[in-house]
């Protein structure tokens, strides 16, 4: 009986900040019954599903007791990357007036390899240097900020062609008023992909391991 209660009481501290999100949840739909409507449902479900996925990649530094501030700078330079390729070819101002229509696949290989090579800075300044992960992202914040506004000229970017811009707002409609996101489809894919290695696979374990005890880790063969 005592056992089972510290458990209770364990479950409901490590997930105490889910509760309160719940009962504000609850709280808000019932202030006002318009929550509950499809539409806003379905705009929370996009909202959400960007910010979740960067969560889901920022999770692996935190497991390993470490942090990364500039994830989200580091988004918002790829969203620069895609958005000058991936211009229609008669979109007005385009940012590189002789460019051809780019394949998104490509747009988003060079995009992926941008925010790498930035990530391989984080990791090398924070291994070989010995800079905290703090310090090291924070700097690496401002750095990829400026890289984005040097490169994007501080200028809007739009006039997109379809298959680029049907990943944020193409949807599965399964009724006269419910539909069902592209990007939370693609949220929940990649949140199983994580969940399966971390937990299911012997990296996922080591990672685990490095962040309970660095020196055991060391110790153990990790």
């Amino acid at each position: 009986m005592a056992a089972s209660e510290k458990s209770f009481k364990n479950f409901l501290t490590n997930n105490a900040l889910i509760f309160v999100l719940l009962m504000l949840v609850v709280a808000v739909g019932f202030y006002n019954q318009r929550f509950w409507g499809p539409n806003n449902i379905a705009n929370i479900a996009v909202n959400t599903s960007v910010r979740f996925i960067i969560a889901l990649g920022v999770s692996g530094c935190l497991i390993t007791r470490g942090t990364d501030l500039s994830a989200g700078r580091s988004i918002g330079l790829s969203a620069c990357i895609c958005a000058t390729l991936l211009q229609r070819a008669d979109a007005p101002d385009k940012f590189f007036p002789g460019l051809a229509t780019f394949p998104v696949l490509g747009a988003l290989a060079i995009a992926i390899a941008a925010c790498a090579f930035f990530g391989l800075i984080n990791g090398l300044v924070i291994s070989f240097l010995q800079v905290p992960p703090f310090i090291a992202t924070l700097g690496m914040q401002l750095i990829v900020y400026g890289v984005c506004l040097v490169y994007s000229k501080a200028q809007p970017i739009g006039s997109f062609i379809p298959a680029y811009s049907n990943v944020a707002i193409g949807r599965i409609n399964i009724g006269p008023t419910i539909y069902i996101p592209y990007l939370f489809i693609y949220a929940l894919i990649i949140a199983v992909y994580m969940w399966v290695l971390y937990n299911k696979t012997r990296h996922g374990k080591y990672m685990y391991a490095i962040g309970g005890n660095e020196n055991a880790a060391e110790v153990s063969g990790v």
